[in-house]
């Protein structure tokens, strides 16, 4: 769904938004300045109360993450919402809308077609577009922080706190003075580890991509990672044995549990709602 453009500078918790030319610094493109409002002055969404030690946001302004390419990220820059432009703003089933040139031409949104542009990484540092429908796409994990899920059973909503992550990688690096005398045909060690939205202490990554806020696991297929001798020994191995290595990839990641902040229930007599952590199953 589009945002409202330029013809207002009101911005909602989540949205994606540019900074306008007369706001940018001269050195950087308007396209580089783009990110994703995380608080608004004044704005309360009655889901979550402010956590302790978080000081008002001044009138006028919001807290921006910026997502910008080449540009240092930082969680809570302070932006002027008048220097903003939304350029797309997400929507959920039932939300009250309007239109912007018409406050009074009130409706709820039953369906919502998303179109989205991607960066496909190639080989070595090649990069290419493609572009897909949302539904034909899925997040690392299958979940993002934040993400509406819907429990039939109990007919109970909630939004995606927390998730821990099956996080399977396969070795490639040894300690210096310990190589690997395995043949061509032999399939190269592989092992598991369990790993929350904060990550595993110890397992960082080789790389320098940054993951987004929105994102719940910090590990993905492709990734290459490095890690102490003695977190690859505590790992599940699941191929090869545990001597001796560095690095490794990624290559697969699952979400086996989920944390649920539930908000609400369709029942008029509701029951309690269900356990904080689930199975995403």
């Amino acid at each position: 769904a589009q945002g409202s453009g330029e013809s207002s500078s009101q911005v909602f918790p989540h949205d994606v938004v540019e900074l306008l030319p007369h706001a940018c610094k001269p050195r950087h493109a308007v396209s580089q300045w783009r990110g994703q409002v995380s608080r608004v002055a004044g704005y309360d969404d009655g889901e979550f109360a402010d956590e302790e030690g978080e000081q008002e946001l001044p009138t006028g302004f919001c807290s921006v993450f910026w997502l910008s390419e080449g540009l240092e990220n930082a969680h809570t820059v302070l932006t002027k919402d008048s220097s903003l432009r939304t350029i797309d703003r997400p929507w959920v089933l039932g939300d009250r809308v309007a239109r912007t040139e018409n406050p009074r031409s009130l409706g709820t949104v039953v369906s919502v077609h998303c179109q989205l542009v991607y960066q496909q990484q190639q080989r070595g540092s090649q990069q290419r577009q493609a572009s897909a429908f949302a539904q034909h796409l899925r997040a690392v994990g299958g979940f993002r922080a934040d993400d509406w899920v819907a429990c039939e059973e109990s007919k109970w909503i909630g939004k995606v706190d927390e998730a821990v992550f099956r996080v399977e990688v396969e070795l490639s690096g040894r300690c210096e003075g310990r190589s690997s005398r395995r043949g061509g045909r032999h399939k190269s060690p592989a092992c598991i580890f369990q790993v929350s939205s904060e990550g595993l202490a110890g397992l960082e990554s080789a790389s320098s991509e940054d993951v987004a806020p929105q994102e719940l696991c910090p590990y993905f297929p492709g990734q290459r990672v490095r890690a102490p001798v003695r977190l690859w020994r505590q790992a599940e191995w699941t191929r090869g044995n545990r001597g001796g290595f560095l690095a490794g990839v990624v290559t697969s990641v699952k979400c086996e549990l989920l944390a649920i902040h539930w908000l609400a229930t369709a029942l008029k007599d509701p029951s309690q709602p269900p356990d904080e952590w689930v199975s995403p199953d």
